[in-house]
């Protein structure tokens, strides 16, 4: 890992955008040397002044955390948002809990389903399982228990915890012609994805 960081901080060092998030995800992680968060916030900034989704995206997770920089849920959102427009799946989840809970934005639980939707058919496990949430809730949507059931039931495949117990718990409320219509949505599902192969994260 040392030497990647030394590489990575020497490319990054003369402008190339991919390397500067890289060295950005080392430095958060703490691999080859100590994490150093503000550190990695420094070059994803300039990842973002080139418009990178992936650098909008991480130093989006910092201004939500507050980690390495102030703590600052309107700049996250901005930034997710830039993200998920460019097609980052988990920026795009992201944005869908900025928008459930209102935080740095109104709380929306229509945008919310909006972005936990585009997330989730990307393949993004953690928006699936959200989604489900919504779909059993009635949050955003008409409630719709059979949506639910397959979401969770993706998420599940896709090994997101919690989501196998909230698909069996579910399971047990559902009629016979409910639960054949879950496993339809299931299969259809599994089809495209061997038809087309994994969805595209945009990672």
């Amino acid at each position: 890992y040392a030497k990647a960081r030394d590489l990575y901080l020497r490319a990054a060092g003369q402008g190339h955008g991919a390397s500067q998030v890289n060295l950005g995800r080392m430095l958060l992680e703490g691999q080859g040397g100590a994490s150093d968060p503000a550190e990695a916030a420094r070059w994803f900034r300039l990842g973002v002044a080139q418009d990178l989704p992936e650098a909008q995206y991480y130093l989006a997770t910092l201004h939500e955390k507050g980690l390495g920089v102030e703590q600052d849920y309107q700049r996250a959102a901005e930034l997710y948002t830039a993200a998920a427009e460019a097609g980052l799946a988990e920026a795009a989840s992201a944005l869908g809990r900025l928008y459930r809970r209102g935080d740095g934005v109104d709380r929306d639980d229509d945008a919310a389903v909006l972005w936990y939707g585009r997330a989730a058919m990307a393949g993004e496990s953690e928006a699936q399982f959200s989604l489900a949430l919504m779909f059993e809730e009635g949050r955003g949507v008409e409630r719709d228990p059979i949506k639910a059931y397959f979401w969770y039931a993706t998420a599940a495949n896709a090994s997101q915890p919690l989501a196998a117990d909230n698909r069996d718990r579910l399971a047990k409320t559902l009629d016979p012609e409910q639960r054949a219509a879950g496993e339809a949505l299931i299969k259809a599902w599994q089809e495209r994805e061997q038809r087309f192969g994994e969805p595209d994260t945009g990672r």
